[in-house]
């Protein structure tokens, strides 16, 4: 029997996947019996798997197809707790529990404000059915648990919110091997982000802003990642002829040498879940300047490490001012706060608390 059975679609780079990453690779170094299921091969993060970690692959290409490939998993593995992530996964284990009737304890994770994403009426009737299905709800942020409230009608006493951890040994062991990097000309003032290149990340208005401030040549900006915006976010770099200010270095194996060397993070989301790129760059001593948006930057922020403000073209000399201000922080101090607050420990201590409840 698996102590701990975790779905999740694909275990590429993104901050869920690696929340569950670092959840099953916890749960193996602790001797217990746990496995992965995930749709097919080929995630990024599949390399960072634990050997004690047993995978699965469902052979199907689409999540919402998949629930019988699911439900046959669940009557072949009997499992303690039952564990999913992202809304359309949790749907399908949702009524999977319902196919197979099992007793185990099942236990959704939701990774966004889900209201604030484009679903139809369809999508959102199977949300509100479904989560009144798990015996458990983690959200990662007040404004989470409030949105599920609100907006689908999830029982509150049903939701436990638990903020996401960092492992920080393998933030400080990729920190380690970033030592040799150069990765920035001395005299520039470096700005970093990491996300994924989609509208809810705000780049397109980012870059806006950006131009707006007209910082000083030596001012550059540099975005990590890839997603289906990258030729529009080429396209406003080349209009506001910023080429040699702003650069969209794709997926990099090792952010946290760009984050560690960067003078500051900028976070220009529209909406998260919970920022896990906020932590990290805290963790590497990197402060931040974020716009002000739902999903738990307002319980990561404080004016120790960083500065929220609307990032909108009206509060262009805010944004920077407070940027140029960021440079000035204390870097040991956000870095040992951020260690302290949003360690691995701290979250699975919170998570064995739920699965054994």
């Amino acid at each position: 029997m698996f102590e701990l059975l975790v779905f999740v679609p694909y275990l590429g780079y993104g901050g869920s996947e690696r929340v569950l990453l670092n959840l099953v690779n916890y749960y193996a170094n602790q001797g217990k019996n746990v496995a992965l299921c995930i749709l097919k091969p080929g995630g990024e993060l599949e390399l960072e798997l634990n050997s004690g970690v047993r995978v699965i692959y469902l052979e199907h290409n689409k999540v919402m197809f998949s629930i019988f490939n699911v439900a046959k998993v669940i009557r072949e593995n009997k499992s303690k707790v039952v564990f999913s992530s992202l809304w359309h996964m949790n749907v399908v284990l949702a009524l999977a529990k319902m196919m197979t009737r099992s007793k185990s304890k099942y236990i959704a994770r939701e990774t966004n404000i889900v209201s604030k994403q484009s679903i139809s009426f369809i999508k959102k009737t199977l949300i509100k059915l479904s989560y009144k299905v798990f015996d458990k709800v983690i959200a990662q942020s007040l404004d989470m648990k409030n949105d599920l409230v609100e907006n689908f009608g999830v029982d509150k006493k049903n939701i436990v919110v638990v903020n996401n951890g960092v492992d920080i040994d393998s933030v400080n062991k990729k920190l380690q091997l970033s030592e040799k990097y150069n990765i920035y000309p001395s005299e520039s003032i470096n700005l970093i982000s990491v996300g994924k290149l989609e509208p809810q990340k705000g780049y397109d208005n980012l870059i806006k802003i950006f131009f707006a401030a007209k910082f000083s040549d030596n001012v550059k900006l540099h975005l990590i990642g890839e997603g289906s915006m990258r030729e529009d976010l080429q396209s406003l770099i080349h209009k506001y002829q910023l080429e040699n200010q702003v650069f969209l270095l794709g997926i990099q194996s090792n952010p946290y040498a760009f984050m560690s060397e960067a003078n500051v993070f900028i976070s220009s989301s529209r909406f998260e879940g919970f920022p896990n790129v906020v932590i990290e760059s805290l963790i590497c001593g990197t402060p931040v300047v974020s716009n002000n948006y739902l999903g738990g930057i307002n319980e990561i922020i404080n004016p120790t490490n960083g500065k929220i403000i609307d990032f909108n073209l009206e509060n262009v000399d805010i944004f920077k001012d407070s940027v140029i201000k960021a440079c000035d922080y204390n870097r040991d101090k956000i870095s040992q706060e951020a260690k302290e607050r949003f360690s691995l420990i701290s979250m699975m201590n919170k998570y064995n608390d739920i699965f054994k409840s």
